[in-house]
């Protein structure tokens, strides 16, 4: 008996269209177990990295964050695959909780022998990857990129009116102010691109930032490319929007 039931199920699968129609159906399944899985422990977790791919310097931090119980995200975490904060080699420390994450990049030989590099990341680091819920009052991506203008015009009025800057300063100003500005990303996201500018006494470090539905990206380098501020404009524009692009062609 056992062996004409045997013989029974090697006739079905002898019929292509039927054996394709049954390995189509189990590996339907398959995918809704794995979707399911994944939709539960976001829930369970509040935690999910939307990436395909994890790259290397990522790992270690990640499954740190991952061992503290009490923590949680509820941004969907995206992870650049190329990045051009620098050539050497680089260690990253993960953190976050609720609507907030960042990821600190180092020169993994600074951040092991550096005490500061550990207690202000920000001030030490290569550069930051940070993904955020904007509060309800957060400036619009236009509304920063006019508020760097405002700034411009307000430096340039201080330096003619007390002569402390010299016209090819505040030319020069005047042109790094302008690659401030609203560009188009991958999958039809919309980003800002801030430039290394100084305006006075405060100065913004090179960064990009992007929206994806309710939550904003952003990308920032702790140094410029170059000495020359407007070659290091162009230079970092580029490095830049290339890193947020591979973060959201990224994304699952």
């Amino acid at each position: 008996m056992f062996s004409q039931k045997k013989s029974s199920i090697r006739k079905l699968f002898m019929k292509p269209n039927l054996a394709l129609f049954i390995v189509l159906i189990l590996v339907n399944l398959s995918n809704v177990a794995l979707a399911d899985g994944v939709k539960n422990s976001f829930n369970k977790r509040r935690f999910f990295i939307n990436a395909k791919v994890i790259p290397r310097v990522f790992r270690s931090s990640i499954n740190e964050f991952l061992k503290n119980k009490e923590l949680s995200v509820d941004v969907p975490i995206v992870l650049p695959t190329k990045l051009n904060f620098s050539q050497i080699p680089m260690i990253s420390n993960f953190g976050g909780n609720g609507d907030y994450y960042s990821i600190s990049l180092y020169d993994s030989n600074d951040y092991t022998t550096n005490k500061v590099c550990k207690a202000k990341p920000y001030d030490c680091g290569l550069g930051m990857i940070i993904g955020y819920v904007p509060r309800k009052k957060a400036l619009s991506l236009i509304a920063e990129q006019n508020i760097i203008k405002e700034r411009f015009e307000n430096y340039k009025k201080i330096c003619k009116k007390y002569k402390i800057c010299t016209t090819d300063q505040i030319e020069t100003s005047r042109k790094i102010v302008s690659n401030v500005r609203l560009i188009s990303l991958h999958r039809g996201k919309k980003g800002l691109f801030t430039p290394f500018i100084c305006l006075g006494t405060n100065c913004d470090k090179p960064k990009i930032q992007w929206e994806d539905g309710k939550f904003r990206y952003e990308i920032y380098t702790q140094s410029r490319s170059s000495k020359d501020m407007l070659e290091s404009a162009s230079l970092d524009f580029k490095k830049m929007v290339e890193m947020a692009n591979s973060a959201i062609d990224n994304q699952s």
